[in-house]
């Protein structure tokens, strides 16, 4: 669904940041980038700071109005500290995720953000239909251009890659199987022993050999090990012993 979302830049001033929101960009899968009354064109500096997006830019669109570049779109969300006017909907950005899954017949979002010194004027802002707003500290609460769209890019990834993540965990467990506390024995009396052969004191009245043991147990249980783990921990206690002739 990333093919459907726009990146709009409204009267961006500088390349370097237009560069840069294409590379966020095309880290997270969005492709389409377009430009209205852009202060220059996009040039050299843009596509040194765009890196391997530079694709992007090739195929960037440039507009004369904001209305022309949201002709074609669904959906638009105006990315801004302002908060418009009442019939507005206004959400945090991390309300987007949920936002856009709640709407799977939107066939074309649009993200629209500012200049870097003034942001969207209240006549662009009205042309949204709702306000999204990047929570930010008060000491500085303006951030900039390419940051904030990175910052959005990667929420509207959230409600695209549902499927990644799930893949992700699977191999994640097909990787790394946690044993059973009947298959770590082996390992928790390898443990005894090593305890058994540093000569911890096992006294009535402070078994600490019984303590660090156990702590261990739990502790293991706690992490979770693995058979190669086990195979480490019993290897590394033998070395320990062999090489200080206990």
């Amino acid at each position: 669904m990333t093919s459907s979302i726009s990146i709009i830049l409204v009267q961006p001033e500088g390349e370097a940041n237009i560069g840069q929101a294409a590379r966020t960009m095309k880290n997270f899968g969005i492709r389409d980038l377009r430009l209205v009354q852009p202060k220059r064109l996009p040039s050299k500096t843009a596509y040194d700071w765009a890196v391997s997006a530079r694709n992007i830019l090739d195929h960037i669109q440039i507009y004369d109005s904001l209305d022309n570049a949201i002709a074609d779109c669904t959906h638009t969300i105006a990315l801004s500290r302002r908060l418009g006017s009442i019939r507005q909907q206004h959400l945090c950005i991390h309300d987007i995720p949920n936002w856009i899954a709640q709407r799977p017949q939107s066939k074309h979002l649009a993200f629209i953000f500012g200049t870097e010194t003034d942001g969207l004027s209240n006549d662009d802002i009205a042309k949204a239909d709702i306000i999204a707003t990047i929570p930010t500290h008060t000491d500085l609460p303006s951030m900039n251009l390419a940051q904030s769209v990175a910052i959005t890019c990667y929420e509207i990834s959230k409600s695209h890659h549902l499927k990644f993540s799930e893949e992700l965990t699977q191999n994640s467990k097909r990787s790394y199987n946690f044993e059973s506390k009947e298959n770590c024995q082996e390992l928790f009396n390898q443990i005894k022993k090593f305890l058994f052969t540093l000569e911890y004191d096992n006294k009535p009245d402070n078994p600490l050999q019984k303590k660090i043991y156990h702590r261990l147990i739990s502790m293991i249980g706690r992490a979770g090990v693995s058979r190669k783990d086990i195979n480490m921990l019993i290897g590394l206690m033998s070395h320990i012993i062999k090489k200080t002739n206990l």
